[in-house]
């Protein structure tokens, strides 16, 4: 029966429970990247995840420094979910090409 295998991920923001949390690792483009920040970006450069909820709902990386590099556009409402129950994340710049920045997050 179609759906019905607890085995079976699927993709998307949705459902899921704690276990969606620890183990996590994904490559993703960033959505916004910041033209003053991504410049200055070098390849391995760890960058925070973080949930913010100003100006609007959502994920942000930031540099060490604290400057915002860019945004999650994917699976944002399970890692929100995830670090308000307490875990933490963290990407590493995979690729800056042009304007666009591509990193590993990964869970910690």
């Amino acid at each position: 029966m179609s759906g019905s295998d607890p085995s079976v991920r699927r993709g998307g923001q949705g459902g899921g429970g704690e276990e969606d949390c620890p183990g996590q690792e994904f490559q993703t483009v960033l959505g916004s990247p910041n033209p003053d920040v991504v410049p200055e970006l070098t390849l391995g450069q760890l960058l925070e995840v973080v949930s913010v909820d100003e100006p609007a709902r959502g994920v942000v990386l930031r540099t060490l420094e604290g400057d915002v590099v860019g945004h999650l556009v994917r699976d944002i409402v399970r890692i929100r979910r995830c670090i308000s129950r307490g875990h933490s994340y963290e990407a590493d710049v995979v690729r800056v090409a042009g304007g666009s920045v591509t990193v590993l997050i990964r869970s910690t």
